[in-house]
């Protein structure tokens, strides 16, 4: 059976519920600008020679990127024979994006290039696919400068080793692997939280939570620095505690469909 693997499975879907359910739009501007966090970082205006050809069809498609625009790239390989081996090859989809939502989704299939030793050796790109597209009576959803000053700004929060305790609702996860001192490939999460007056809490740790978006939390955790990202002031914490959460409440709830994650 057929099957696509992805790299960032999470980020897929909330970008295609997004297409699907709300015509594209970004709900607000804070939302916008999380998106905007998992910007591609290889600017379809400056592919390598290699990639010529892939240049040239995703013009065709008008995927050009403007200065007020940003690209989201998602990677997967595609299961096409059963088990792994031969059967994968890569496939990977785009979405051009403004401050306002989604423009375009475009779905780049390859084939697969052997030596004359039958060892596969490339995956040239085989389609591309305009998979979706903003309709043409398209409006503005909301107005971002309205929407820029009604975005609480983020402070740094207490002194060095303070132990805090905040009411604050859940804004998103982003996983990745590392190494441990062992040099074992693990699974680490970047869980990050916001008080009702805009202040972030950033949290970086071995441990998986189910959390709800825009979930109310009470949290008691300890002030490990500060720093900025991007211009915004974070407040990295550690030894997090979540009131009232259960593990194995949160994954049957999980199980039966009843989180909003």
């Amino acid at each position: 059976m057929n099957s696509v693997e992805f790299v960032r499975e999470d980020l897929f879907k909330s970008l295609m519920n997004l297409v699907k359910f709300n015509e594209g739009n970004f709900k607000s501007l804070k939302q916008a600008k999380f998106f905007k966090e998992y910007k591609s970082q290889q600017a379809l205006n400056d592919f390598n020679p290699e990639a010529l050809s892939l240049k040239k069809l995703m013009e065709e498609t008008d995927f050009d990127i403007t200065e007020d625009e940003f690209s989201i790239k998602i990677d997967a390989r595609f299961n096409f024979g059963g088990k792994g081996g031969r059967g994968l090859r890569p496939v990977n989809w785009f979405f051009k994006c403004d401050m306002y939502g989604i423009q375009k989704v475009v779905k780049v299939t390859h084939t697969h290039k052997e030596n004359e030793q039958g060892k596969i050796v490339a995956y040239p790109v085989n389609k591309v696919i305009v998979e979706w597209e903003r309709p043409e009576d398209w409006e503005e959803p909301y107005n971002i400068k309205e929407e820029e000053e009604n975005i609480p700004v983020s402070n740094f929060v207490g002194d060095i080793g303070d132990r805090l305790e905040r009411t604050v609702n859940f804004v998103g996860r982003h996983d990745f692997k590392t190494e441990d001192y062992f040099g074992r490939v693990i699974d680490k999460y970047i869980y990050k939280f916001q008080d009702k007056e805009g202040n972030l809490f950033v949290w970086f740790t071995k441990s998986f939570k189910l959390l709800e978006k825009n979930e109310e939390l009470n949290l008691r955790m300890t002030l490990k620095e500060h720093n900025e990202y991007r211009g915004t002031k974070q407040n990295i914490v550690k030894r997090v505690h979540i009131e009232d959460y259960d593990d194995y409440e949160r994954s049957e709830k999980a199980r039966k469909g009843e989180l909003n994650l």
